[in-house]
């Protein structure tokens, strides 16, 4: 079942509700002052006295916000701090006449008996200050806001920026691939032309122009599905046992169950290459490259590939330390798309050559 889209407040409800709150505190304090004195006024009306004003603030808060955000006070105060208080003085006004004319409402005393002329000009005096605290309090609110939103907007870019570097490291590591194999591939073509075996030149150079197609277009996408990743090996495959016709021997066993599984785009073949290259051509009698794939795990969540041949071994060959630059790039693949979940290892075969262990988490097409 999908998930509920996510409940948006109306920006105005949250102002409503965020200024209801003096409204109710100071709505109990007079309602408790008033009993107090031993002259009680009734609930209700007493929130419909002291409420309304505290909307007024509600009503304005998007103004001030408005303001705040195109005049700072700390840019050009000349400016903005006289815009500032003007709007203030009005938000003042509003608030004292809610508040004479609620109290008048409820018949309260002087309200009832003293005109709004003769007791408002003395009421904007008396509350000035209080209603410049409160304007204030609103533009710290304001300002806090703002950085708050900034800094979601500054994690955002962050994140969208990471990811761009992780996307464009992804694609240099797979830009470096295509050159490593391409330029063995025809380096092999050359000795073969050299040696007169057209027709095997012919036929890998035709090989090499399929696989050249299919990487360009694995450039386009990061995942694939193991299926598509084998096809990919068993051409490649066919160029190296064109190389090595009577000493490079394959065997592919994979369940049906891992065929779906999504895997990175040619991450096999560097592994396929270094084990040709570091584990049957120095052998002289060649030997065999073995791919297996299962999915490992109870739960089906971990796809497990060995790339095994029987040749000269871990300890036989001297190889750069990283293990060149084919396997460093998977090393660095895998730690971009899996990061810390993921297992590559290189281990010593029984009793001859050396394997390569992948184990990454099952993603199905």
């Amino acid at each position: 079942m999908d998930a509920s889209p996510p409940v948006v407040v109306p920006r105005w409800l949250i102002y409503v509700l965020v200024w209801l709150v003096p409204g109710l505190i100071q709505a109990a304090t007079s309602y408790v002052n008033m009993a107090v004195k031993g002259e009680p006024l009734p609930l209700l009306d007493t929130l419909l006295w002291r409420v309304p004003e505290w909307q007024v603030w509600a009503a304005a808060t998007p103004v001030i916000f408005a303001l705040a955000r195109r005049f700072p006070v700390w840019k050009a105060p000349w400016v903005s701090v006289p815009l500032h208080l003007a709007l203030c003085a009005a938000v003042n006004g509003c608030d004292v006449i809610v508040h004479f004319y609620c109290g008048r409402l409820i018949g309260q005393e002087p309200y009832v008996v003293v005109d709004a002329m003769d007791l408002v000009p003395w009421m904007l005096l008396k509350t000035a200050f209080f209603e410049l605290l409160v304007y204030a309090a609103v533009l710290v609110a304001e300002q806090a806001l703002a950085y708050q939103r900034r800094y979601r907007e500054a994690a955002l870019r962050q994140t969208q920026l990471e990811a761009r570097l992780a996307e464009a490291q992804l694609d240099a590591l797979k830009m470096q691939l295509h050159p490593h194999f391409l330029f063995n591939t025809i380096n092999a073509i050359t000795v073969l032309m050299r040696k007169g075996e057209s027709a095997a030149a012919i036929r890998m150079l035709n090989g090499m122009s399929e696989l050249l197609r299919r990487s360009l277009t694995s450039l386009q996408v990061e995942m694939v599905a193991l299926d598509e990743e084998l096809d990919f090996i068993r051409r490649y495959l066919d160029i190296e046992t064109t190389r090595f016709p009577d000493r490079l021997r394959v065997s592919i066993d994979v369940d049906e169950a891992a065929r779906a599984a999504r895997v990175p785009s040619l991450i096999l073949q560097p592994i396929v290459e270094n084990a040709i290259e570091h584990g049957i051509v120095p052998r002289v009698d060649g030997g065999t490259i073995t791919i297996r794939a299962r999915i490992v795990s109870s739960d089906g969540a971990r796809l497990r590939i060995e790339v095994r041949d029987d040749g000269a071994g871990l300890r036989d060959v001297a190889r750069p330390k990283g293990h060149g630059v084919g396997l460093s790039n998977v090393r660095k693949r895998l730690a971009q798309l899996y990061p810390d979940d993921h297992r590559f290892t290189l281990e010593p075969g029984a009793p001859t050559g050396a394997g390569a262990v992948l184990e990454i988490p099952v993603e199905e097409d």
